[in-house]
């Protein structure tokens, strides 16, 4: 079982253990934590991106996707992504103290369930 904690911890090491599980030839592995592969966000103007998503549907439907891609290739998709969208990180605020607590609590014994079945301790859960 690999839990998110691990892969947070050391990255190296879960993916040396799991080449080692599947029994298949290690690779090199360059981890870069800090960096976001596929990171979240939020559009700053919901109507912005209403307008992309039809501009973009009239072009489908007039056989112009091309079009579309080749603009999106030239660079205008970064352009757009920096001007209309932001980090969820930004947006979301971190759960309090209070909300924290209360989910600790409602999952305490589905976190000590969790725990003996994988035998892993989990006090960082609780």
């Amino acid at each position: 079982v690999i839990l998110f904690d691990d892969i947070r911890s050391s990255p190296e090491q879960v993916v040396s253990d799991l080449y080692e599980f599947l029994q298949v030839k290690p690779h090199r592995f360059s981890s870069n934590s800090e960096t976001k592969s596929n990171p979240s966000y939020v559009n700053r103007s919901a109507r912005v991106e209403s307008v992309r998503k039809k501009t973009y549907q009239i072009f489908k439907r007039l056989g112009l996707e091309g079009v579309w891609n080749v603009a999106r290739k030239a660079g205008l998709q970064k352009i757009y992504r920096n001007l209309n969208r932001q980090s969820s990180d930004t947006v979301i605020p971190p759960a309090d103290a209070k909300t924290k607590a209360e989910l600790k609590e409602i999952f305490k014994d589905d976190v000590r369930q969790l725990e003996d079945l994988i035998h892993r301790n989990l006090d960082g859960w609780k």
